[in-house]
């Protein structure tokens, strides 16, 4: 019996589980369990929730999807437990461009306040050194980039993860990525279409 699929949605930073992006995937895949955690503030307690969510789903066939930190996310958990992910713009290095966040932000959609500590920096490059880059399986990786992207550079992922499944780059969507649905979303259905065939 094959398994069934579930799509783990892991939002930015300041963002939560009730973005777009979640919605949208609701959407096109309403046969998929598509699960969208508010994740902690705190690194090491955000990757807690998330190993948690994929153990209580382990007998199925796990994707995870992130954007922005939650791509950072997404990129460390695919390599602990070797599940494909998709990377919408994904912070490879949070450590160093959230530093300017340190101090006290709002959720976009909730305007919930919340302290960012630089100690939550330290967590992420500690995170960072747990990946085996060298090593990682480039097979479960599918990077979706913005080339006008006005917060992340990603010019370099081409070269750092040479053998990646996906890497296609677009224009006129930014960091938010505003037209995931229509070219994020047939690449995800395109991609597990062919895992499961």
């Amino acid at each position: 019996m094959d398994k069934a699929n579930t799509i783990i949605s892991l939002h930015g930073f300041a963002s939560d589980g009730n973005g777009n992006k979640p919605n949208t995937l609701r959407e096109a895949f309403p046969e998929y369990e598509i699960i969208s955690p508010t994740l902690s503030i705190e690194p090491n307690i955000a990757l807690q929730e998330v190993v948690k969510l994929i153990n209580e789903n382990s007998n199925n066939k796990i994707y995870l999807v992130g954007s922005s930190l939650g791509g950072f996310y997404a990129l460390f958990l695919s390599h602990i437990f070797n599940i494909s992910c998709f990377l919408v713009n994904p912070s490879l290095k949070p450590w160093i461009t959230l530093k300017s966040k340190i101090g006290m932000n709002k959720r976009f959609n909730t305007d919930e306040e919340f302290n960012f500590t630089e100690e939550y920096l330290s967590q992420l490059e500690s995170m960072s050194s747990r990946i085996d880059y060298e090593n990682i399986l480039s097979q479960h990786l599918n990077f979706f980039l913005a080339i006008d992207d006005e917060t992340l550079d990603h010019l370099n992922i081409e070269n750092e993860f040479r053998t990646a499944r996906t890497i296609k780059y677009y224009q006129g969507v930014g960091h938010r990525f505003t037209k995931f649905k229509e070219y994020v979303i047939p690449e995800i259905r395109r991609i597990i279409n062919e895992d499961n065939n």
